[in-house]
């Protein structure tokens, strides 16, 4: 089975899921639904990251067992019809977010002049603080409780060891129109909370603040610049279980680049992969190699080795915090300090400086070519070139396994050269599959600068003078023919149009003799019919010739 986008998987979905989400849709879209729902392939429903997130279930689980075996960790999604019902409970936002709205139209007829972007900038942050503000309706929080017990157990209050109050999550944006598509990617426009522990209220704080998010400046900024209105979309938020990688980085199918499929590139570092996305370090950089043995994604590609290996310093080491073991008064403190939403971006995770980083290679080769053979199958699932998210943790305990896996992220014990051993029992996880943003939609600065030297505006614009029977074989309809060849069109229609000028001239010729017969009986005399015949004939080899 291919999918060609995630936005495909809509017109695969039967549910009856609305288009417009009105205020109190909950009894046709739950606020709040799991990976797995029917419903949670849609875009609409659960915008683009967690769209992606519940096609890449379907396709971890028609992986091959031994060459692409990948796991997705477990998620909830606040869908958009949580969003609608949470806007319908803030009496003030249609007069606010009509204020950023002239805001915004202000600093656009003022950007020439200059002035409007700090009015914008200063709306925009009153606007994030205010939303911030309100709490999250009670019939969302019922329901994020709800699902999040179907999902990952019962909490219990005596005992953090069981259920989801034992776990931490990563509460992540899905906008439906501007997040992860081919078209626009908003990286790091909206907040991403990691390491947030499994409280209630913790977690409905969580969501709120990254509702908030897409009021933020830099977000407006991005959807204005691509012509979005207005600035007040659609929007659902991913919870999902946060894994204690040993390492973790970003794949791309093509080099984004060169678009060359041939070439898978890898970046990556120990721990969690903040430290690669946010660019806080200098990761190790692979490039692995693939066969393809057609321009398809139909036929087989196979990952036959790393063809490069850059090993970058990697002085810093992004993990997760140690996991609460019992209710003290300092965890206690903690957690409530945890509350405000100025700590949420560092409730859970910590950095830590490695030293030596540039002789250790944070993904082993055998982990390398296993994460190829998955990405790859990932391509062709999708139909479409790929940017992953991906980590390698043990396969038992992969989430808060903080008493095994406090190595400092260097990925286990130290072999006697001083590089970590591998571990090839390394679960890999994945944890985004998202389109390749602009791929070849660039030019580059040569070809900027020469735009106007040829009438080829690439260098893959080729003209030919063949034989189109030569350079298009197979069977070709009359329609493809006149698109292959225009001037072709050209000068057959202007021969009809002669053609028929003619004809009608003769025509009327012929009628103007027709109607010349004798006055007294009608009838046509000998004499006039010669003359007609040969009045004729003379036209038409004066035409002809």
């Amino acid at each position: 089975m291919c999918y060609i986008e995630e936005r495909l998987y809509d017109e695969r979905i039967i549910s009856a899921a609305p288009q417009t989400l009105s205020n109190k849709t909950e009894c046709q879209v739950p606020f709040v639904v799991s990976l797995t729902d029917a419903v949670a392939k849609k875009t609409s429903v659960s915008g683009g990251k967690g769209a992606s997130l519940a096609a890449l279930v379907l396709q971890s689980a028609s992986a091959p067992l031994e060459d692409a075996h990948f796991k997705v960790p477990d998620a909830v999604i606040v869908t958009t019809a949580a969003w609608e019902h949470q806007l319908s409970t803030m009496a003030d936002f249609e007069a606010k977010i009509g204020e950023l709205n002239a805001a915004s139209s202000s600093s656009s007829s003022s950007s020439a002049g200059g002035g409007g972007g700090e009015l914008l900038e200063a709306q925009c942050a009153h606007f994030v603080a205010w939303f911030k503000q309100a709490a999250l309706a009670a019939e969302i929080v019922d329901r994020l409780k709800h699902q999040l017990t179907a999902t990952f157990g019962a909490a219990a209050d005596s005992d953090l060891e069981q259920g989801w109050s034992a776990l931490r999550f990563a509460v992540r944006s899905s906008a439906t129109t501007i997040e992860d598509s081919s078209e626009m990617s908003a990286a790091g426009q909206m907040d991403t909370f990691l390491g947030v522990p499994g409280s209630l209220e913790v977690l409905s704080r969580a969501v709120i603040a990254c509702w908030a998010s897409q009021f933020s400046f830099a977000s407006v900024q991005y959807k204005r610049g691509y012509g979005q209105w207005p600035v007040a979309g659609p929007m659902a938020v991913v919870v999902q279980r946060m894994v204690a990688c040993r390492s973790s980085g970003v794949l791309f199918t093509a080099h984004p680049v060169t678009g060359d499929e041939r070439e898978l590139l890898v970046t990556a570092n120990f721990g969690l992969g903040e430290s690669v996305v946010s660019a806080a370090a200098e990761p190790d950089t692979f490039t692995l190699e693939v066969e393809v043995t057609a321009n398809s994604y139909q036929a087989e590609r196979r990952v036959t080795g790393v063809k490069n290996k850059e090993l970058g310093r990697k002085a810093l080491v992004v993990r997760m915090k140690k996991k609460r073991t019992s209710k003290t008064a300092e965890n206690l403190a903690e957690e409530e300090d945890s509350l405000k939403v100025a700590n949420l971006e560092s409730c859970g995770t910590l950095s830590e400086e490695l030293t030596g980083g540039e002789l250790m290679q944070s993904v082993s080769d055998e982990d390398l070519l296993r994460l190829g053979r998955a990405a790859v199958h990932i391509a062709a699932s999708c139909g479409s070139p790929r940017d992953i998210e991906f980590g390698f943790a043990d396969p038992i305990k992969d989430a808060d396994d903080d008493e095994e896996n406090d190595d400092g992220g260097d990925g286990g014990k130290v072999d006697s050269a001083g590089k970590p051993k591998p571990h090839p029992s390394l679960q890999l996880y994945v944890f985004q599959s998202r389109p390749i943003t602009a791929l070849d939609s660039n030019f580059t600065a040569y070809e900027v600068m020469h735009e106007m030297d040829t009438a080829h505006m690439t260098e893959f614009e080729i003209y030919t003078r063949h034989h189109v029977g030569e350079i298009v074989p197979g069977a070709y309809s009359w329609g493809g023919f006149f698109s292959i060849c225009p001037d072709f069109v050209l000068i057959v229609s202007l021969a009809i149009f002669l053609l028929s000028f003619v004809f009608l001239i003769l025509i009327y010729i012929f009628f103007l003799l027709a109607t010349a017969s004798d006055g007294r009986d009608g009838h046509w005399k000998g004499a006039d019919v010669q003359s007609l015949s040969l009045s004729s004939g003379q036209f038409l080899q004066s035409s002809l010739l």
